[in-house]
């Protein structure tokens, strides 16, 4: 089941934002790092904070961090933040009409039990002590300012 790009985007921000260690980073930087629209990383960072899992402060010298310790936030708290996995397997149409299809749903419906208690029970600072790091391309393949700060869709 994969997640909604939203909460990719929140997940890809929270691991970026659990490396930098306290430290503010600009919304323009996190984007970069985390290889997200920067307009759209700004309204899910806006979710973010609203759900208490970063703080943010505006002006020079301003940017995100995390709101406590990497250990004590767990992922399905990240994606939960700016929504939720994205639809379930259960159907809101006719049955009637979907004769064969509650197998696949209740398999649908397995699988989103398994991520979500996987994403429960991994946290930030689980991630950080197994190494794991947002991967974009290095600077030399990056494009011009102007094209890698794209606006939201």
């Amino acid at each position: 089941m994969p997640l909604t790009q939203t909460a990719e985007y929140a997940l890809r921000a929270a691991v970026c934002l659990a490396h930098s260690h306290d430290a503010l980073v600009p919304t323009a930087e996190l984007a970069l790092r985390a290889g997200v629209p920067q307009n759209y990383l700004a309204k899910v960072l806006q979710t973010m904070a609203g759900a208490e899992i970063i703080t943010g402060r505006r002006g020079v010298g301003g940017g995100y961090r995390l709101a406590r310790e990497p250990a004590s936030i767990t992922l399905i708290e990240v994606v939960r933040a700016v929504g939720d996995l994205g639809p379930g397997g259960k159907h809101s149409f006719d049955p009637e009409a979907a004769t064969g299809l509650c197998a696949l749903h209740r398999l649908l419906d397995d699988e989103r039990t398994h991520l979500v208690a996987t994403l429960g029970r991994t946290t930030l600072g689980e991630l950080l002590a197994s190494g794991a790091r947002v991967h974009t391309a290095d600077a030399s393949h990056r494009p011009k300012t102007a094209d890698r700060l794209p606006s939201a869709p």
